[in-house]
């Protein structure tokens, strides 16, 4: 029997969590077009492998909701939690339903990698859970405050992962309903990877 090393994640232990993907905090983003289509695609795996995800504002009233982008992959708005505190799992809020879920592995994100998500990381580490951080699914207005949030995460033990890392994990193995149906997805976001770099170009 194989043993699966604990790093690795388990689609049954796992809860997607994601941050602040409010509209007037993306406009500031010099790669939102990039940060939505990773965590599109991100949102879509967990919800054909009903992966459990919890959906945090940061002052709703004053910022907005989450961008109308990701809203068909989301669930309904009143169950958003919303928070003023930049650490999520200082949001009482949060916490409870955190806890009601009883995963063990929490995947992050979202925005800003070095304010909310970095809080919410350690807070998390703090608490005991295992934090992964979808770097490719997290940003920052500054390229520096990210690659800073980041390295601080990762430093204190957080585990870096990509929206790819995250599926196949998930996953596991080939063949599988799942993985026919995650697949195409996968593939989907490639073919715009490379049509976006395409017209940089």
């Amino acid at each position: 029997m194989t043993v699966k090393h604990p790093a690795l994640l388990c689609s049954t232990e796992s809860v997607l969590v994601a941050i602040d993907l409010q509209e007037t905090l993306l406009r500031t983003l010099p790669n939102t077009e990039s940060l939505l289509r990773s965590t599109r695609l991100l949102l879509q795996g967990a919800q054909a492998l009903g992966i459990p995800l919890l959906v945090t504002t940061q002052n709703r009233d004053k910022l907005g909701g989450v961008t109308k982008e990701l809203a068909d992959l989301l669930p309904k708005e009143d169950t958003w939690l919303d928070k003023l505190c930049f650490n999520c799992a200082g949001a009482s809020n949060f916490v409870s339903r955190l806890q009601a879920l009883q995963k063990r592995q929490v995947v992050l994100c979202g925005v800003e990698t070095h304010i909310c998500v970095c809080q919410t990381a350690l807070g998390l580490l703090a608490e005991g859970y295992q934090v992964h951080i979808v770097a490719d699914a997290v940003a920052a207005r500054s390229q520096w405050d990210h690659e800073l949030g980041l390295r601080k995460m990762f430093q204190v033990g957080a585990l870096p992962s990509s929206v790819e890392m995250v599926l196949y994990e998930w996953l596991e193995e080939a063949g599988s309903t799942s993985f026919r149906a995650i697949l195409p997805l996968i593939k989907a976001n490639q073919n715009e990877r490379k049509e976006s770099g395409s017209h940089a170009r």
